[in-house]
């Protein structure tokens, strides 16, 4: 990578750092803090460790924002590093 010295940071760690947050974090404080781009939707499901309604426990921090910050944090962060998963 070359250095640009008017080049953002965040640019450079978007494209390389991901975060899977827990069902019990709140995500739209994340969100808030940080960028929507950084978050994916993550599950233990099945596992006894994990909930059975993840998207459910997601969706308590994210009642006030709308589809577009939702869907980036549910699919589109996903697809943007894995483009080929799109159905």
């Amino acid at each position: 990578m070359t250095y640009a010295p008017n080049h953002r940071s965040f640019y450079d760690a978007d494209s390389h750092v991901m975060e899977l947050p827990n069902f019990i974090e709140d995500v739209g404080m994340l969100i808030d803090t940080s960028h929507p781009e950084l978050y994916l939707f993550s599950s233990d499901y099945p596992h006894v460790e994990g909930t059975s309604d993840t998207i459910g426990r997601f969706e308590r921090f994210l009642t006030d924002y709308d589809e577009t910050i939702k869907d980036q944090f549910y699919s589109e962060n996903f697809l943007r590093l894995s483009p080929n998963a799109r159905v």
